[in-house]
């Protein structure tokens, strides 16, 4: 999660799966702890809705699609 969502205590929406046109379906909604240990999994087609989305899979081995905006893969200093 991007620092400044989790500083903020933002929650995040993270999707079962992706309808079209680029609907979101079965909405879950996380928090920076939820995204703690989260790994970017690749894409698995180029041409459906999907594709839109980052594909990631959580610590405890959930996998959901959310908005790329919403996350930030870039090493930074731990939250406290």
């Amino acid at each position: 999660m991007r620092k400044d969502l989790a500083h903020a205590r933002v929650t995040v929406a993270g999707y079962d799966s992706i309808d079209e046109p680029d609907t979101g379906v079965g909405i879950t909604w996380l928090n920076h702890r939820d995204l703690v240990g989260a790994v970017q999994l690749p894409d698995r087609c180029t041409d459906c809705p999907e594709y839109n989305y980052n594909r990631i899979r959580l610590a405890d081995g959930r996998v959901f699609f959310m908005v790329g905006v919403d996350l930030d893969w870039i090493e930074h200093d731990p939250l406290p």
